[in-house]
C-alpha cells in the first residue's frame, strides 16, 4: 500500500515492512501504487514540488515531469519489469511516462483538477 501520511510524506504498508518515507507529496494528492509481473513493486506520487517522482523496484526519483496541481497520477504494470504512469500534466492534458517505453503528451485535454486511470 502507498499513501500520504498525516505529516504530508509518502508512506508505505506491506508485507516487506510499513513506514513512512522522506518523500514530500503534494497535499490533498494521492499516490498510485502496482505490482510488477517480474516481481517487486513501483510507486508514482506528485512531490510537494509539483513534479511526478517514481520509487520502488526499478526507479526511484524524479522524472523531471510537472503536474498539474492537485492532481495524482495512475501506475499500471506492462509485464516483466515495465510499468507506465498517466497523468495530468500541467497543460491541462493527457500525458504518459515509462522508463522503459518512452512517453509524452497525448493530445487529449483533461477536465482541470481531474486524475486519469489506466491498466495494462
Amino acid at each position: 500500500m502507498a499513501f500520504q501520511s498525516a505529516t504530508g510524506y509518502l508512506g508505505e504498508a506491506g508485507s516487506a515492512g510499513s513506514g513512512v518515507t522522506s518523500f514530500g507529496m503534494m497535499k490533498n494528492t494521492n499516490p498510485a501504487v502496482t505490482q510488477l509481473a517480474g516481481g517487486g513493486y513501483e510507486v508514482a506520487f506528485q512531490a510537494n514540488t509539483g513534479i511526478l517522482w517514481e520509487i520502488g523496484t526499478i526507479d526511484e526519483g524524479t522524472t523531471k515531469l510537472a503536474m498539474m496541481a492537485g492532481t495524482s497520477p495512475a501506475i499500471a504494470a506492462m509485464g516483466g519489469n515495465a510499468f507506465e504512469v498517466a497523468y495530468q500534466g500541467t497543460d491541462a492534458g493527457l500525458w504518459d511516462q515509462s522508463p522503459t517505453l518512452g512517453g509524452g503528451a497525448l493530445g487529449l485535454g483533461m477536465l482541470g483538477g481531474t486524475s486519469p486511470s489506466i491498466a495494462p
